[in-house]
């Protein structure tokens, strides 16, 4: 039983690592996307 609570931990822990990188990739990509729309829209305003 000990170890099944072991393994599950592990897994949250696994998972929690994957959003965390997840996130900071979006995170990223809408910097990214929000200064090339604040860029072109330069002209317009």
């Amino acid at each position: 039983m000990a170890e099944t609570l072991v393994q599950r931990a592990n897994y949250c822990d696994a998972m929690a690592d994957k959003f965390v990188a997840a996130l900071g990739k979006y995170a990223t990509a809408d910097e990214t996307h929000a200064t090339e729309v604040g860029n072109t829209t330069k002209g317009i305003l």
